[in-house]
């Protein structure tokens, strides 16, 4: 992940609801294969 996208993802993690965020991450473990 490039340094510069961080802030970003965090930027717009800011403005979710808790729960929101929990739908995204789960997504992105998806998306990436990432274990949970």
């Amino acid at each position: 992940v490039e340094d510069h996208f961080l802030p970003d993802v965090n930027e717009a993690l800011d403005e979710l609801t808790d729960d929101e965020k929990e739908e995204f991450i789960k997504e992105l473990y998806k998306r990436y294969g990432i274990e949970t």
